[in-house]
């Protein structure tokens, strides 16, 4: 096997990801380890890939030090098979001359796979298939209840639904930059917004006004972002404005939204369901093993002896690791994604304003911090789909990089967007 039937396999991946989780990990897996077997003397080499092997040994060792051994080696598994995952993805796409086209070629099949998760969702929302979609996909044990009269699709939860749906519109909105046909895909950013709408997942809410306001920066319609900001604010002021403000407001913006925001839709919320007091609790827990952590699968038990709840972890990354792993693991952690996508962005600024480079990159740019938006106040990290989805998208931006100068401007006008013809070696 070689790195053309690997990139067939990734373009798989991401084409299966929302279907469901057996065929992407399976898919998944094989990029891993074969991706590994063929490259592994060059990510010998590779100074990131070294970083990587070292913080991996670290987490291992930490182990030792944590609350439950077994446990927290066990619960390694959602962290440094990722690792190699995000290696072997960034070795497939930077093995040819153009790994550009490769990303292009991801992000439309990011914005088409989204069409039929959308409509699948709104048959599911609108005509009462909630029950139908997940036996199909034999998932109906694990729906959560709560989440029944949101959009869900084929993801466990609306907020899980909500994360993906941030992704593949950073991916539309480039595609609408740079396709000829721009009505299917102005059609398919319409769908996205009225599906993150239907979420009702605040994480998604404002990750698309992110989304939105990043591509108006960066082409200066600053029209366009007063139009963006303005329901935003009002918004904002209906939901935490002081009353006499907020009355006003609350008389114009819907309950649906300002009653999600500040949360009075769900008023009798029980104070450990709340994110202020997870917060709060996971950093009391912190302050007491601050260097070596808990380990993983600990907090759900200790968060039931101190509240008679479950919760699997504190719906924060960094207070995630920090718990499990320990402070100083957890900025090393930290330290390498922030010097990777630091080279990267600087890589995307040396590049033409405008150019199909910098539209391509700033999509992945954006949909990667729409997605860590998520991640401050839910967790990636346990769901098997959006942690390979987000590692994917760090491989992506890794890859930029490798792409070298940008074509000239009689090379760069044959390019077509997510075409297989080869631009000519640089």
């Amino acid at each position: 096997m070689n790195a053309a039937t690997l990139w067939r396999f990734l373009q798989a991946l991401v084409a299966t990801l929302p279907v469901g989780l057996l065929p992407m990990a399976l898919l998944a897996a094989w990029i891993l380890l074969r991706g590994t077997w063929m490259w592994a003397g060059c990510l010998g080499r590779d100074r990131l890939a070294r970083g990587f092997a070292v913080l991996s040994l670290l987490l291992i060792l930490g182990c030792l030090w944590a609350e439950r051994p077994l446990d927290s080696l066990l619960g390694m598994a959602n962290v440094i098979p990722y690792f190699l995952l995000f290696l072997a993805v960034r070795q497939v796409l930077t093995v040819t001359s153009v790994p550009e086209q490769k990303l292009w070629r991801l992000a439309k099949i990011w914005a088409i796979a989204a069409v039929p998760v959308l409509g699948l969702g709104l048959m599911q929302y609108h005509l009462g298939w909630f029950r139908h979609v997940h036996w199909i996909l034999g998932q109906p044990e694990l729906i959560l209840p709560e989440t029944v009269d949101r959009l869900t699709s084929t993801f466990f939860h609306a907020n899980n639904l909500g994360c993906y749906l941030l992704v593949t519109l950073a991916m539309t909105t480039a595609m609408v930059a740079r396709s000829p046909q721009k009505l299917p895909w102005l059609a398919s950013l319409l769908l996205h917004v009225y599906g993150l709408y239907l979420t009702n997942s605040r994480n998604g809410w404002m990750g698309a006004a992110i989304i939105a306001l990043g591509w108006m920066v960066y082409y200066r319609w600053w029209g366009g972002i007063s139009t963006v900001l303005t329901p935003i604010l009002i918004s904002l002021g209906a939901a935490f404005g002081p009353t006499s403000l907020a009355e006003p407001l609350r008389q114009v913006v819907p309950f649906a939204i300002w009653g999600r925001l500040n949360d009075q839709m769900f008023a009798q919320r029980p104070l450990p369901d709340t994110r202020w007091f997870q917060w709060q609790f996971a950093i009391a827990r912190i302050q007491e093993r601050p260097v070596a952590g808990w380990g993983f699968q600990v907090y759900s038990d200790l968060y039931y002896d101190a509240t008679q709840h479950r919760l699997g972890h504190p719906h924060n990354l960094l207070l995630t690791l920090s718990f499990a792993v320990g402070i100083p693991l957890t900025l090393t952690f930290f330290f390498l994604l922030g010097r990777l996508l630091w080279q990267s962005w600087r890589c995307w600024g040396a590049w033409p304003y405008r150019s199909h480079h910098q539209i391509l990159g700033l999509a992945y740019f954006l949909g990667l911090g729409a997605y860590h938006l998520y991640n401050l106040t839910d967790v990636t990290l346990y769901e098997t789909r959006l942690n390979v989805l987000g590692w994917i998208l760090l491989a992506a931006i890794a890859s930029f990089r490798a792409w070298g100068h940008p074509p000239e401007k009689g090379l760069e006008a044959d390019y077509s967007v997510g075409s297989e013809t080869l631009l000519p070696p640089r």
